[in-house]
């Protein structure tokens, strides 16, 4: 099993809601070529329902978010929403790892693989990345 396997399965299933389907990219996920190994863990999390697991999640994480968590998970959700679908919390400490999260609902980003609607979250997985879990299907995108 990928360490980053098992940090998903302990540390992060644990701390956060539901995440129906997590992958690891960037250059603490593979050493770049003539670059020191990166600090941060980069992380896209998708999830069935933005809304409830942003609202969720700031129960059980409201450091993680920037200002934006006084106004609840509803104004987050719509940020999300005006552009890539993607919503990041960063400098986020999980155990002894630096980390950050992307969120994106398992619709966006299936419809970003499929039509390349935005090219941002189908465009990560063009490059090497560490599937954390299982991948969802196209029923349970949409169900």
């Amino acid at each position: 099993m990928h360490p980053l396997k098992e940090l998903f399965n302990t540390a992060l299933k644990q701390r956060f809601p539901p995440i129906r389907f997590a992958f690891a990219y960037g250059s603490a996920v593979f050493k770049q070529h003539g670059r020191p190994k990166g600090k941060m863990l980069d992380l896209v999390l998708a999830v069935d329902d933005p809304y409830q697991w942003h609202e969720e999640n700031l129960a059980l994480n409201w450091k993680h978010y920037s200002f934006l968590k006084h106004f609840g998970p509803k104004v987050i959700t719509r940020v999300q929403n005006l552009s890539a679908g993607v919503y990041y919390n960063t400098l986020v400490r999980v155990d002894s790892q630096l980390i950050k999260y992307g969120v994106i609902s398992t619709s966006d980003l299936y419809d970003d693989l499929m039509t390349w609607k935005w090219l941002y979250t189908s465009g990560r997985l063009h490059k090497p990345v560490v599937i954390l879990n299982e991948v969802v299907s196209q029923e349970d995108a949409y169900n």
